[in-house]
């Protein structure tokens, strides 16, 4: 088994640019319309409670 490094671990700090296709926009848009946010906003909510439940905070 090798024991490289793997280089596309996630960093902290680092700003990271998402992409999403088509069906991935429609139903984030209607995410966000269902909790009367931005899109934006929407994401990075979503993104931060995510994060705090795996990490357990």
């Amino acid at each position: 088994m090798s024991k490289r490094v793997n280089k596309h671990r996630v960093q902290a700090g680092k700003t990271y640019k998402v992409t999403f296709g088509v069906n991935q926009t429609q139903k984030i848009n209607k995410a966000a319309n269902a909790v009367d946010e931005t899109p934006q906003k929407f994401l990075k909510t979503a993104t931060a409670d995510k994060a705090k439940a795996i990490t357990g905070e």
